[in-house]
């Protein structure tokens, strides 16, 4: 396997940088109106304790747009909720020391699928659907 160096991350061709991030997402059982997410940094594909900022945000579709369709975000019992860019939808929050976010997403009204996405760093880590019936 050959190596080459980009300047700041060593990486074998064929294989993750040394240091590759991604967030694992689990997607609770709905609970009356209620879903638990819960979002874990990960590097190489094991937890990474740390904290981090994770930029989470929902829509309609996998990788659509934003919307908030009676759909409401709050954080659960791991991580900070930083700030809210848009109500309810485009939310920034930070992991407690172990990587780890906890947020719960409640819908009221009409059911419908959801969809929440993760940012961290430069990628898009999406949930996958979030079916309220």
């Amino acid at each position: 396997m050959s190596e080459f160096d980009t300047g700041t991350l060593r990486v074998s061709a064929g294989s993750y940088p040394d240091r590759f991030r991604s967030i694992k997402t689990t997607v609770g059982d709905q609970a009356t109106h209620d879903m638990t997410i819960t979002f874990q940094v990960q590097e190489r594909g094991e937890d990474l304790a740390g904290y981090f900022k994770i930029n989470v945000w929902q829509g309609a579709a996998q990788y659509g747009a934003g919307s908030t369709t009676n759909t409401t975000l709050a954080i659960g019992s791991s991580g900070v909720e930083l700030k809210e860019l848009e109500t309810d939808n485009n939310v920034i929050y930070e992991t407690d020391s172990t990587g780890e976010l906890i947020i719960t997403a409640t819908q009221s009204g009409t059911k419908s699928s959801r969809y929440l996405r993760a940012y961290l760093g430069s990628e898009v880590y999406p949930s996958g659907v979030l079916a309220f019936v």
